[in-house]
């Protein structure tokens, strides 16, 4: 009875000592470019044959299967299914699992034509106006965007619509991240008269505060995160001729609209953010409207035309 347990227990130790042997994930290698012909409203794919040549593994003889979109995680994916609802090439990942809990995978490019969406898209709106509502033509808007099969993406437009807004017509894949700033340095006395100073006067003073975390902002000229005398300074010299525009040419500063400023009486504490980051876009992606609030530097009465 002794020799029986003694070789059971040998048995066991043996079979645990080579499940736990196995590190050698499976071999999976995938076909370079698998191109799709199908006219319907969207299509889904699972992790099957036709996307790649090889899959063995040294030990299992259940591998595990798996698929996920470029970007969109990491490890062993949960979804053995993903859809699509655009045409274009994309990057498709293909997971494979053995028993033992080894994994590999491999990149497909997937490319899919002849496909009419049934729904729209969506596009990339940017909407520039001041804090009274006023578009603010001309403004520059870049987008600067990262995805880790397409790589960077460096766009530009200006704002030139009445209604302050405009599109890049940039439909970004699931997973990439980008970040749109927007800028203006014409015109630097544009909305500045000596009225704006009187009204900075009476905010330093105590006597009357100006009323808006916008108009903070628009009356610190220099920059430095304060309204003080040293701004009223500085746009006199400007309003005068005698310097050609303000520190840095900031003729205007942009804030994301849906920011809430903590302490609207400071907006400069904690620092406010001046451009607009998304860090992953969702799937599938129907379209954004980002919107800046426009700031004239030294106009603290929205006159700025």
């Amino acid at each position: 009875m002794k020799q029986v347990l003694a070789y059971c227990i040998a048995f066991f130790a043996i079979v645990e000592l080579s499940a736990q042997a196995d590190t050698v994930p499976p071999v999976l290698v995938c076909k370079n470019l698998v191109t799709v012909n199908l006219s319907l409203p969207q299509i889904s794919f699972w992790p099957e044959p036709a996307f790649y040549d090889t899959l063995y593994d040294n030990q299992s003889t259940h591998i595990e299967l798996g698929i996920r979109k470029v970007c969109t995680g990491s490890g062993f994916p949960m979804d053995t299914l993903v859809t699509y609802y655009l045409f274009g090439r994309y990057g498709l990942e293909i997971w494979a699992r053995d028993e033992a809990g080894n994994s590999s995978h491999c990149l497909v490019n997937l490319e899919i034509t002849d496909y009419p969406p049934t729904h729209d898209p969506g596009s990339l709106w940017v909407v520039v106006k001041t804090e009274d509502n006023k578009a603010v033509i001309g403004t520059k808007v870049a987008l600067n965007s990262y995805h880790c099969y397409d790589g960077p993406l460096n766009l530009e437009m200006n704002i030139f619509q009445a209604s302050g807004s405009n599109s890049f017509y940039y439909i970004p894949e699931p997973g990439t991240n980008y970040e749109i700033n927007a800028s203006k340095v014409d015109e630097p006395l544009n909305g500045i008269t000596t009225y704006d100073l009187y009204l900075i006067a009476r905010h330093i003073l105590g006597i009357e505060a100006l009323d808006s975390p916008y108009k903070l902002i628009a009356a610190d000229a220099n920059g430095d995160g304060e309204v003080t005398l040293a701004d009223i300074v500085l746009l006199r010299q400007l309003l005068l001729g005698m310097i050609p525009s303000l520190p840095d040419q900031k003729t205007w500063r942009f804030i994301p609209k849906e920011y809430v400023f903590p302490n609207p009486q400071n907006p400069f504490d904690p620092p406010f953010p001046e451009k607009i980051v998304v860090p992953f876009v969702p799937d599938p992606f129907f379209g954004y409207t980002h919107q800046f609030i426009g700031v004239k530097i030294g106009d603290v009465n929205n006159s700025a035309n």
